[in-house]
């Protein structure tokens, strides 16, 4: 996690996370209504506390970006939630079966849309970071991340039987992908 330290950006994140959805009756989705209509509104009314972090020393340039960006990434996040809010008013009307099933995947899909959105935003209430990239000394030679990366895993089962051995980009059965994102 971003080391965040701005109490909004964490509630607003809580609440996201504690969003659930259980195929068990209609009243899980009116719930889920609510509780997004209260997130929509804590957003709202803390929005001027998610504004980016500054240091003295930045640029004007950079103040002005980083101001616009941070007002990007909030509508965005609205957007988001706005999103969700519309696919459980939906789910509200869908009996259990295939279509709610969609529903659902389309409501966790948005959730992980809006988490991701918040993490944008969460990028810019850092001040600094709490360690220092060495530049001399005995870990100086190692690669460093400097920001944020994806890296995608995609793991298969190899169509030979081989009980050691790792076979790389072979025709065997994808099993699946883990997407690893890094701070």
């Amino acid at each position: 996690l971003l080391p965040v330290k701005n109490a909004t950006f964490r509630k607003l994140q809580g609440l996201i996370e504690d969003l659930n959805v259980r195929q068990s009756s209609e009243t899980d989705w009116s719930d889920t209504c609510l509780e997004i209509a209260v997130i929509l509104s804590y957003l709202d009314s803390k929005r001027s506390s998610l504004e980016p972090v500054f240091n003295q020393d930045d640029p004007t340039e950079l103040y002005i970006s980083k101001s616009s960006l941070g007002e990007r990434n909030i509508e965005e996040l609205r957007s988001k939630l706005e999103k969700m809010a519309e696919i459980a008013a939906s789910g509200e009307n869908e009996e259990l079966g295939p279509a709610a099933d969609i529903v659902v995947s389309n409501f966790v899909e948005k959730k992980r849309q809006a988490l991701f959105a918040l993490a944008e935003l969460g990028e810019l209430l850092v001040p600094s970071f709490p360690f220092a990239v060495p530049t001399q000394g005995k870990f100086s030679y190692l690669p460093r991340l400097l920001g944020r990366c994806r890296v995608t895993f995609t793991f298969e089962r190899s169509s030979s039987q081989k009980a050691f051995g790792v076979k790389l980009g072979g025709d065997g059965e994808i099993l699946g992908n883990v997407t690893i994102i890094a701070d």
